[in-house]
């Protein structure tokens, strides 16, 4: 088998045992249609510098400032193995690093599912200990440990705000079989030292899917600024009949309460409306969103990516990349590394159905801490299952997406689907493009990629089918090793 079982668990019991193509992001290249420099973008990554030559944000802090690390291209480290099993299957893999290791000293990564059971999907998070030596160096410290409660459409889990540290949780809570229970977007915390979850606190009644959160200053009802979060999210609009939603950003200090009141991303639309991610760009909030500019379905009207600044008087749009031709743009993701802001996205054509497998464009495009586009938006045909993953670090950006290879082939066959990673340097420039053989993939966002500092390396997990007819879904983890590129 292409896969190692290795970790096992329950409710109620412990964890066991513990060709590839070149280009650079330039200014002013020539376009072209396929997975060249300039042939127009695919998700995050992080760029502060515009124009030919630009060096991806990095710049010169003094003579006494450490070199900038360099890129790398992976090498995958071993075999990829099974690291928790559910009852009832596990899903939307969530991760988090809470120390990146050092010599002699283990990283520790918080490992977030979704387990299901039942109707109820719950949201666990158990504590990773992952050291140099595969599989052995790696350990669940503290075992899974429920943290969102009916979770019905998800929830990102990430490193909390400083200085309060440990994790910050924003998801969708609700019980479908209670009346009883009041449905809406909660943020709650969790002491990583104690391994427990503390209280709820309720973002938004009015709102049923959460996109993002991201850490940040946030400005106080008396203008001091602390850290707290930017959050993102949909909700329905009153209507007789039709399925409006209205998505919105939203300022949120340290324990989750909510700073000043919800700003509009876009006009509401029908569902799935306006997708919209955030984060922290270094002089202000910055949004990326699928807005469109006008309403319909007409090609014209096709939703686009558009960036736009969070201040005192809401957003200001700060640039826009228009989609392919008869395409539209589906929710982006936007990510940073410092000054370092990558925005990716997908863009399928504008009567297609997800059903139909339809072919998809995957682009990416670097954004300055203003909001403004610092390359030529790159782009690559594909059929990913949903949105590529985005990775932006001090090791490159790196794109990561599911796609099934032969549905003919029994879902627990390895080969059913596959992970590809595309990676890329700060600069933009294309490094390498490795695949990942896997069983069927589950549904949503089934795929999760952290960074490691020691050992240098990018740990990948995802979620689908193990290797037997009868079992579930599982969860596996893979690591690649960091490597200089060929001739560095």
């Amino acid at each position: 088998m292409f896969f190692r079982a290795w970790g096992f668990f329950v409710v109620g019991l412990a964890a066991a045992a513990c060709g590839s193509k070149s280009g650079l992001f330039e200014m002013g290249a020539s376009a072209s249609s396929g997975g060249g420099p300039s042939s127009g973008g695919a998700s995050a990554g992080g760029s502060s510098s515009g124009g030919a030559g630009n060096t991806g944000g990095i710049v010169d802090a003094g003579p006494d400032a450490p070199p900038p690390l360099p890129d790398c291209t992976y090498v995958l480290h071993g075999e990829p193995i099974v690291l928790f099993t559910y009852g009832d299957g596990v899903r939307s893999p969530m991760l988090a690093r809470l120390s990146a290791g050092s010599p002699g000293v283990a990283a520790r990564i918080a490992f977030g599912l979704i387990h299901e059971h039942f109707w109820h999907p719950d949201i666990r998070v158990a504590d990773v200990a992952v050291g140099p030596a595969w599989p052995d160096g790696v350990s669940v410290t503290h075992p899974m440990t429920l943290y969102g409660i009916d979770a019905h459409s998800g929830g990102q889990v990430i490193p909390a705000a400083e200085p309060s540290g440990g994790l910050a949780l924003f998801y969708y809570h609700a019980d479908e079989a209670s009346p009883n229970v009041t449905p809406g977007l909660m943020f709650r915390r969790f002491d990583t030292a104690a391994w427990k979850p503390l209280p709820e606190v309720f973002v938004e009644k009015k709102a049923d899917y959460g996109y993002s959160i991201a850490p940040g200053p946030v400005a106080s009802l008396k203008g001091a600024s602390s850290q707290g979060y930017v959050v993102s999210y949909r909700g329905p609009v009153e209507t007789d009949g039709a399925y409006i939603t209205s998505t919105s950003v939203r300022m949120i200090d340290a324990e989750g309460a909510a700073v000043g009141a919800p700003v509009s991303v876009d006009a509401p639309g029908a569902y799935p409306g306006t997708g919209a991610t955030t984060v922290w760009g270094g002089t202000s909030h910055l949004v990326a969103s699928n807005a469109r500019p006008c309403p319909g379905d007409a090609p014209e009207c096709a939703a686009r990516l558009t960036v736009a600044s969070l201040g005192k008087l809401g957003l200001s749009t700060t640039a826009t990349v228009p989609p392919n031709p008869n395409m539209r743009a589906r929710s982006p993701l936007v990510r940073a590394d410092g000054s370092d802001i990558w925005v990716a996205w997908r863009e399928q054509l504008v009567l297609s159905k997800p059903e139909n497998d339809p072919p998809s464009t995957l682009r990416l495009v670097a954004i300055d801490p203003n909001g403004q586009l610092a390359t030529v938006p790159w782009q690559t045909d594909a059929h990913p299952d949903a949105g590529a993953e985005l990775s932006v670090s001090d090791q490159g950006v790196l794109l990561v997406w599911g796609e099934r290879v032969d549905p003919k082939l029994p879902p627990q066959t390895v080969g059913h689907s596959r992970l590809r990673l595309r990676q890329f340097g700060k600069a933009g420039q294309e490094l390498q493009e490795l695949n990942v053989p896997t069983t069927s993939l589950t549904s949503g966002a089934a795929y999760a990629v952290v960074t490691l500092a020691e050992p240098r390396a990018l740990l990948v997990a995802w979620t689908a089918q193990a290797e037997s007819p009868s079992s579930h879904a599982v969860a596996y983890l893979a690591r690649f090793d960091c490597s200089l590129p060929a001739g560095e």
